[in-house]
């Protein structure tokens, strides 16, 4: 990269990244050791844009400029606690990543060696060097203090605010996390080029366990309950040659059971309804085998916790009486409870922080895999357990032999003891299962915990394991 070009983005990833706010203006002196106390008004200065600690004789210098900017950093980190007041902590935080991020970004330009920074580590006359060891780990240190504020933005008086004001702001910040130069919206310029991930490890360093810390953290907390897999899926899964599970085939595994099902459903509406049956049932034993070895931070992406919560809500319709098999109008309730499902899973993602026109694409999208799920189980769950365990569920032996879309016929006992001569169509029965299991699930899934349903399966958050 020309120097020309370093300044260039340099420039703009001062102005686009590492500022937060408009400039409120002045120069802001910074200390050379940590002792020093910068006054909270021209903290909140620095902080908003950091073009205030840059005196206008390093202006188009960014090796200077870094210097200036990394010494900026020293102070926020090692000064004491009182210096830094606590509603100023998460742009502090956000600052720190930006700068001792922004080395490994760039590459690790040769103009950078030997950044120019004046800091008194152990009182004056004793200044250090910052070497590439020493950024990385100022680097790693900064973003788990900006993730911890992250984690907690509906906390945190500024990020909430920021995030009223811009709800596209905190996604961004997100995906700067874990992405070297993300993808810039609404046709904006590329960034250069470069590894797409954002790893903080020395170079050569096989050990990924820190950022799968992260990316699970991004995934669970934010990603999916926003209803977003791609990014899940983007952080998860990175470009790593040692990785156990390979890059492409990682970044299917939200895709994979639902492009299943799809065959499935299309043996059943094509009348092939004994072939879908057992398909539907291999399907359940081999999902449940394919989940269980997948590593445990891909677990989420494979989204278990909506075909648990549609198992509750089959276990409470098969426990009524036949009429919910027997009613020739009962698909109308079912598609009601889907599209209602629908909506409900577009809030949910809504309500976690997605912007408006994103929550319905994302709730949608998780609605059709949720459907699909529901489908699967309920087909299953007709064919092998309602004729045995269902109120005169016998009646229902050998349902897959007549036409999914005509009436089953009743005769003899079952006839006389429903005091009906014939069933609704084995597919209305199918749509009524899919939208009854998968609105109760939904609602039992609120009852049973507070989390979001795209959240992995299991009671505790599991963002320390990166167990392969």
């Amino acid at each position: 990269m020309t120097t020309a070009s370093l300044a260039a983005v340099f420039e703009r990833y001062l102005n686009d990244v590492l500022k937060s706010a408009d400039a409120l203006g002045g120069l802001v002196e910074l200390p050379d050791h940590p002792q020093p106390v910068i006054q909270p008004r021209d903290l909140e200065r620095a902080l908003s844009d950091p073009q205030g600690v840059l005196s206008s004789t390093d202006q188009g210098q960014p090796r200077e400029c870094l210097g200036l900017l990394c010494t900026f950093a020293l102070w926020l980190r090692h000064s004491p606690p009182t210096h830094v007041p606590s509603y100023l902590a998460s742009r502090a935080a956000r600052l720190r990543f930006g700068i001792w991020s922004l080395p490994v970004r760039m590459g690790w330009p040769q103009e950078w060696n030997s950044l120019p920074v004046e800091w008194a580590w152990n009182g004056p006359g004793h200044h250090m060097k910052l070497s590439r060891e020493m950024i990385l780990a100022e680097a790693q240190a900064a973003r788990d203090d900006w993730l911890a504020h992250l984690n907690a933005w509906e906390d945190d008086p500024w990020l909430a605010g920021r995030h009223q004001r811009d709800p596209g702001s905190l996604e961004a910040d997100l995906r700067w996390l874990t992405m070297t130069w993300p993808r810039q919206p609404h046709g904006e310029p590329a960034w250069p080029g470069g590894p797409p991930y954002l790893t903080l490890e020395p170079q050569g360093s096989k050990d990924h366990s820190a950022y799968y810390r992260v990316a699970t953290d991004l995934a669970e907390l934010h990603w999916l309950p926003r209803g977003s897999l791609r990014s899940a899926t983007a952080a998860l899964v990175p470009d790593q040659d040692d990785a156990w599970v390979p890059s492409w085939l990682g970044r299917l595994v939200p895709w994979l059971y639902p492009s299943a099902t799809l065959g499935v459903v299309g043996l059943f509406v094509s009348a092939h309804v004994h072939a879908a049956a057992c398909c539907a049932l291999g399907l359940l034993v081999s999902g449940v085998a394919v989940a269980g070895a997948l590593p445990s931070r891909l677990s989420g992406l494979a989204l278990l916790r909506i075909p648990a919560a549609a198992a509750v809500g089959l276990v409470v319709l098969i426990s009524l009486t036949s009429r919910w098999w027997l009613a020739p109008r009962g698909w109308m309730v079912g598609a009601g409870l889907l599209v209602i499902a629908a909506f409900y899973l577009v809030l949910e993602s809504r309500l976690h922080g997605a912007r408006r026109w994103w929550a319905y694409p994302r709730g949608l999208i998780i609605a059709a895999i949720a459907a699909l799920h529901a489908f699967i189980l309920s087909l299953g769950c007709l064919a092998f357990v309602v004729p045995v365990l269902a109120d005169h569920g016998g009646c229902l032996d050998g349902w897959w032999s007549t036409s999914p879309w005509s009436a089953r016929i009743l005769t003899g006992d079952c006839a006389r003891d429903l005091g009906q001569q014939a069933a609704a169509p084995a597919a209305g029965v199918l749509l009524l299962m899919t939208g009854w299991s998968l609105a109760v699930g939904l609602a039992a899934q609120i009852l049973w915990d507070d989390r979001p349903v795209t959240a992995p399966l299991g009671r505790l958050r599991r963002v320390r394991g990166t167990t392969p």
